[in-house]
């Protein structure tokens, strides 16, 4: 089973809601001024890169803004977040978060991370080689 971008977002969002329960969670746009207290998740981009054989490495990029009442808030939340996006469990298997990053801007906690994993596609089935008949000569 190969894990989806579906699967990577549902992860981030429910590793939000377990670790903050009754605060809000939305990987939907949030308009500015519905209150106080809410997390959005937001992917900045993926982009899958090919390796050897059948196997590629994806990376997806999220961005979670988190809308708090004052900086100390924002600050206890962002060291939190190292801790609960290290690890999330999907169906596929567990998803690490690395390359971690936060920043505060106007008021609103951006936690940058990218979940990085690898992924094995059956190969295509193609022309099989025909059978080799080799003939040697031994002079001795």
């Amino acid at each position: 089973m190969s894990i989806t971008i579906n699967d990577i977002r549902d992860a981030v969002v429910g590793a939000l809601a377990d670790s903050f329960p009754g605060i809000k969670v939305s990987d939907e746009e949030i308009k500015q001024g519905l209150g106080q207290r809410r997390f959005y998740v937001k992917l900045l981009d993926a982009a899958q890169l090919a390796e050897v054989g059948s196997r590629y490495r994806r990376e997806h990029s999220f961005d979670v803004h988190y809308f708090g009442p004052d900086n100390a808030e924002l600050n206890d939340v962002a060291e939190r977040l190292y801790d609960v996006l290290e690890m999330m469990p999907t169906p596929g298997g567990d998803l690490r978060g690395i390359r971690m990053r936060h920043e505060t801007v106007d008021g609103v906690l951006h936690f940058f991370f990218v979940v990085q994993f690898r992924v094995a596609r059956q190969p295509t089935s193609g022309p099989t080689m025909q059978t080799l008949i080799e003939e040697v000569d031994l002079i001795g």
